[in-house]
């Protein structure tokens, strides 16, 4: 009889990946996901390729990226803490934990699906289970992962709007405002530009916040955030005018059309990114 060591190179890489694309996809019944995942981690574990190591650590991320944008927050723990632990000097790893972080941190009601354990690395670093905690670990992951080219980007956005949360409207600015004219992706200008006004928020500083949800709107003309943003602000001003004119562009079709980027932040990647790791995956590991 065949042992899995005995099968050709790149089967059980395949198979690992096949029964990961099912979870991702949405394929099977929830109650079968962890039948899927064993099984790909054990392929992983009994592949003997050189690369076996960097395929599950990007497998872990895969995983941890498919939990955080179903934002089940509870099923990613587990995986969060084995990428943790085998790859913890990361800047994809601190990314990753910063994005659980800060969506833990989102509400009070954000922590709901999680089993709290003193058993998990991750969650030890949440000893109150509060919000400040929670975006605390989330600053802290963010800047230890916008040290690197590949994560800098978007590590530094979500730092500068956990900044804001935390009370630093200063330290956000500082690191928000390069981004906004100098981020290369325009999805992260766009973000800067929100969280800026934000951080102008609470600091008082209603000027600048209006010229802070200008600036994203022009970025992304036709999305919906930094409109009805400035149309609160405006009306709040007492320019019940220029509210009520913002508040007709809503419903123009030009909005509808819209791809706002703030829509998917909360959920960590773009849906998009998940497959296309997959498919990256295949072509690397399984060809």
């Amino acid at each position: 009889m065949k042992t899995a060591a005995s099968w050709p190179p790149g089967r059980l890489e395949a198979g690992a990946l096949l029964h990961t694309a099912v979870v991702t996809g949405g394929w099977v019944l929830p109650s079968h996901v962890s039948l899927h995942l064993d099984a790909a981690r054990r392929m992983i574990a009994a592949t003997r390729s050189e690369h076996a190591k960097a395929l599950r650590h990007q497998w872990l991320l895969v995983v941890c990226w498919h939990f955080q944008l179903e934002l089940e927050l509870g099923s990613m723990v587990p995986f969060l803490d084995e990428l943790r632990d085998g790859f913890a000097d990361d800047p994809e790893t601190d990314l990753a934990a910063g994005t659980f972080f800060e969506a833990v941190g989102w509400s009070s009601t954000s922590t709901e699906s999680i089993s709290w354990t003193t058993r998990s690395r991750t969650l030890s670093l949440l000893p109150h289970h509060s919000q400040q905690d929670a975006l605390e670990q989330a600053a802290a992951a963010f800047g230890r992962a916008m040290r690197a080219p590949s994560t800098r980007e978007e590590a530094s956005v979500r730092l500068g709007r956990v900044l804001a949360l935390l009370g630093r409207p200063q330290d956000a600015l500082a690191t928000l405002t390069p981004l906004v004219t100098g981020a290369p992706d325009r999805r992260w200008r766009y973000l800067a530009a929100l969280f800026s006004a934000l951080a102008e928020e609470r600091l008082g500083n209603v000027d600048a916040e209006v010229e802070a949800y200008r600036a994203a709107s022009e970025m992304s003309p036709g999305c919906q955030t930094p409109i009805v943003g400035l149309t609160a602000l405006r009306r709040l001003q007492g320019a019940t005018s220029e509210a009520a004119a913002l508040a007709r562009t809503l419903t123009s079709e030009q909005d509808r059309v819209c791809d706002d980027a703030w829509w998917n932040y909360r959920f960590g990647p773009t849906p998009d990114r998940v497959p296309e790791h997959i498919e990256q995956l295949r072509k690397e590991y399984a060809p």
